[in-house]
């Protein structure tokens, strides 16, 4: 037998984990994990706190009553010096049942040949018995040493029928895994496996809470915590005491004690200084690419790798398409890092709001750029971005969400802000037009404030064109045409959508008094104009507004030869 009589010093990492009180059965889970049996390789790869080793764990005791010889290793630092590795890995595997005699090795051997001829000695044994055998090693994102990963690789690539490997990890180990993916010998169960489902989160606080929730606090915790297992286990040993369950799951984030400790402990406090700097500054983002975080930290071209290393560590990060082209963070995990971001680096939020504001602005996304504006509590930046964009924000319905974070503006600030009340009356106007009307006659009456005459004027025509769409949704046909007309004198060359709008709705109301050719001019005004800007969406109502005014010239004419 090989020489390994110092590691019975710790026979604990040998041991199978109990399964804890209050965990559930998983059938499908379970299943999942049973494909172990006709795969060379199973990757078990989630963050902290996911339930890797509970799950395997129980999974693993069922294949035991089955039959199969389980052999678990539990990892830790110490182990990625290659002798002690392959001493723990043959010593897991003699207290799983596998008996296999391997004379020591002569001591010159390198470290290549060394770690082909131990596992080579031990495939040869594992072929001779009768039995599955599953060997599961636990925590082996600890493993660093290259060695280590090479031997592992020999045993992936040369494993018998009968010899199936089980990696549980925080991190994607630098395996050949793409090979044995298209090869069909990888299983792999990841965070969207392990999560709860709500059935599964109900029958789990059920037991562990030892309180009785109501369905709806259990969807809301379930949502809050998006299936994160230890989540879940926090947010239960903390409503045991509380007094109001509801209230604690409406309020349960990253900063309740628990969760706040163990996500500092198991993730945050693990990175190097480069990375949790990254992880502090991007939580400010909703989601983010690497080129808006790069726009962020200051860099030039680092954040795609760096983003890449954090999906491969399953530090908590999201992608959101395919193409891994935007992410986001679980959100305990942001609540955490916004409140680390404010401890480590005071006030600097607000100028990476800032900074985030104008790269949105830059690639188009406006309700983003103001979202950040207005958390940036740059009212100057806000009243920029609107009087650029107020009615394109309009137009695709993308202002309407930002409505409520301007409610909460203190009144005075939003003397400085006629362009918000204009967008809020458009906006308004989809259903409440009187509202809408009060909303621009108190942007009227603050506007002698305002010094620039070109500004004030400006300002004047976009309040005309939309009284005039009001008006005109009112049928008070005869107000609607003399705003129109006010406006068409005070727009700006640069407000080419409103003057779309005012175009269309000049051309409908004219048509409404009759005066058909004069629609037809507006109208097709409105249309021109709105195909040489690329104005599809009022290309669209332009050329509907045609249509009618031909059909209604069309039937005029019929009338006139009838009569």
């Amino acid at each position: 037998m090989y020489n390994h009589h110092v590691i019975r010093l710790l026979p604990t990492k040998f041991y199978l984990p109990p399964v804890p009180a209050g965990f559930i059965d998983r059938p499908r889970l379970l299943e999942n994990l049973d494909q172990t049996l006709t795969h060379r390789l199973m990757l078990v790869s989630a963050p902290a706190g996911a339930g890797k080793t509970i799950s395997v764990g129980a999974w693993a005791q069922l294949a035991q009553k089955k039959g199969a010889l389980v052999c678990w290793l539990s990892l830790e630092n110490a182990d990625n010096d290659p002798d002690r590795f392959e001493s723990y890995l043959l010593a897991s595997l003699e207290e799983g049942g596998v008996i296999i005699d391997i004379p020591s090795p002569p001591a010159n051997l390198d470290g290549l040949t060394r770690g082909k001829e131990i596992p080579a000695e031990f495939l040869r044994g594992v072929t001779s018995i009768a039995r599955q055998v599953i060997l599961i090693l636990d925590d082996y994102h600890f493993i660093q040493e290259k060695d280590i990963h090479e031997a592992m690789q020999f045993l992936i690539d040369h494993a018998p029928a009968n010899l199936h490997l089980v990696l549980l990890t925080r991190s994607d180990p630098p395996l050949e895994l793409a090979r044995l993916r298209v090869a069909g010998q990888l299983v792999e169960v990841r965070m969207e496996q392990l999560r709860f489902s709500t059935q599964e989160a109900s029958q789990f606080l059920a037991r562990a809470a030892e309180v009785q929730l109501a369905q709806d606090d259990i969807t809301a915790l379930n949502e809050r915590t998006e299936g994160w297992i230890a989540g879940l286990q926090m947010a239960a040993i903390s409503l045991r005491t509380v007094q109001d369950p509801s209230a604690f799951i409406a309020s349960f984030a990253g900063s309740n004690r628990y969760v706040f400790d163990y996500l500092i402990e198991q993730a945050l406090d693990r990175q190097p200084a480069q990375v949790r700097e990254f992880l502090l500054k991007t939580s400010i983002l909703e989601r983010f690419s690497a080129p808006l975080c790069d726009a962020l930290m200051g860099t030039k071209g680092a954040a795609q790798s760096l983003l890449a290393t954090l999906e491969r560590a399953n530090l908590f990060l999201i992608p959101l398409d395919d193409e891994r082209g935007w992410y986001r963070y679980h959100q305990l995990f942001a609540d955490l890092l916004r409140l680390m971001l404010e401890r480590t680096y005071p006030g600097s939020a607000l100028e990476l709001h800032r900074i985030a504001s104008r790269w949105y602005e830059e690639q188009g996304f406006l309700p983003e750029a103001l979202d950040h504006a207005l958390d940036a509590g740059d009212m100057e930046l806000v009243a920029q971005l609107i009087s650029a964009n107020v009615l394109l924000l309009v137009e695709n319905d993308e202002m309407a969400p930002l409505l409520r974070k301007f409610d909460q503006i203190p009144s005075d600030q939003l003397v400085s802000l006629p362009w918000l009340g204009i967008a809020r009356a458009w906006v308004l106007g989809a259903g409440q037009i009187h509202r809408s009307l009060q909303t621009l006659a108190d942007v009227e009456k603050d506007l002698d404030r305002q010094t620039d005459v070109t500004v004030r004027n400006r300002i004047r025509g976009h309040i005309a064109a939309a009284r005039a769409d009001l008006y005109g949704a009112l049928g008070e046909t005869e107000k609607s045409i003399i705003l129109s007309q006010e406006a068409n004198q005070l727009l700006s060359d640069d407000d080419i959508a409103v003057r779309i709008m005012n175009l269309i709705n000049l051309g409908d109301s004219l048509l409404g008094r009759g005066e058909n050719m004069e629609a037809l001019r507006f109208e097709e005004q409105a249309l021109e104009l709105a195909l040489k800007e690329g104005k599809l969406f009022l290309a669209m109502l332009a050329t509907n507004s045609l249509a009618t005014v031909h059909l209604f010239a069309g039937r005029m004419k019929e009338l006139h030869q009838v009569c």
